[in-house]
């Protein structure tokens, strides 16, 4: 006769291993992060380099293939209400394009509140993205986008202005797990 807490225990729902292993997430990176705010979603594979550098403000969504690496003590500050696509990268830190200086150079990235970064964007060291600014999949931002702001392509450039009330709709990011039944 079998062990029926054993049963019981390898027969509970699919969805609540993933609910345990996102909560397991969400408490080491409250831990490992500068700071976490509240309502943050962060994927599988999200990968975190010098996650004392690292702060996220409330509602932040990271999803899966995220890289945000702060290099060399270099911050990466990430604003409420930001949602990073599948596979975008926030760098800090790369090495001197003109050859001038040995080794690395590193400036912080700065990415405002209500801002959407689509899939497999990268932005660059020393980069500020002002509110309510949109980057388009596969963009490159090498330079400061301001407010209201869609940029796209390699490098990044202006596509269009948004208008203010363009992303009301995202001003207000659901909780994650408030639609998945947890609180």
């Amino acid at each position: 006769m079998g062990n029926k807490y054993v049963s019981n225990f390898v027969s509970l729902p699919i969805v609540y291993w993933r609910g345990l292993r996102r909560r397991i997430r969400n408490l080491y990176c409250k831990l490992a992060l500068k700071s976490m705010g509240k309502g943050c979603s962060i994927s599988d594979r999200v990968a975190l380099f010098c996650p004392e550098n690292i702060s996220l403000g409330d509602k932040v969504i990271l999803n899966d293939g995220v890289i945000l690496q702060s290099c060399e003590d270099t911050a990466v500050e990430i604003c409420d209400n930001v949602v990073l696509s599948y596979d975008a990268m926030i760098l800090t830190g790369g090495i001197d394009p003109t050859g001038r200086v040995h080794g690395h150079l590193s400036f912080p990235v700065v990415i405002k509140d209500r801002v959407w970064i689509g899939a497999r964007a990268i932005v660059l060291p020393g980069v500020t993205i002002g509110e309510d600014a949109v980057v388009a999949a596969g963009s490159v931002v090498t330079k400061d986008v301001p407010p209201n702001t869609l940029v796209a392509g390699v490098p990044a450039q202006f596509v269009k202005k948004l208008e203010a009330n363009m992303n009301s709709e995202r001003k207000q990011l659901p909780d994650r797990m408030e639609h998945e039944g947890e609180k």
